[in-house]
């Protein structure tokens, strides 16, 4: 009876201890679960930040270019604008000169005009002097 008694006895825990090894079972394999969930959301995270990273980069790199382009185009305005006011001193000044060529040219044709009354007035005279002589 002792015997049939430490057998029950020893059912017991053993079923005790099967008991308690299948809850431990249980509870590894919900935590291997919720490591591989753990893991793939992690991957999943890991692949998003290397996504975003290079999108930054890449954000980073065109802004670099635009401002590159820009400082470029500012450039140009500038150099546009000193060439602007090369190419108006430039125009100005021979617009300038053809003013003083138009005085010139106005002189010149005021004088041939005035020359050419004198001419006309003697031409009248001689040819009054001709017909004087003539008759």
């Amino acid at each position: 009876a002792e015997v049939d008694s430490m057998k029950n006895v020893t059912g017991d825990e053993l079923s005790h201890l099967q008991k308690k090894l299948d809850a431990v079972e249980e509870e590894k394999h919900a935590q291997e679960t919720q490591l591989k969930d753990y893991v793939e959301r992690l991957r999943t995270t890991e692949e998003k930040l290397t996504s975003i990273k290079a999108e930054k980069k890449k954000l980073k790199d065109s802004a670099t270019a635009k401002n590159k382009e820009l400082t470029q185009l500012r450039e140009r305005v500038k150099a546009l604008g000193s060439e602007s006011n090369d190419e108006v001193k430039r125009v100005l000044s021979q617009l300038a000169e053809l003013q003083e060529l138009q005085k010139t040219t106005v002189a010149e044709r005021d004088a041939a005009n005035a020359s050419k009354v004198d001419l006309e007035q003697r031409l009248t005279m001689l040819e009054s002097e001709r017909e004087g002589l003539m008759s």
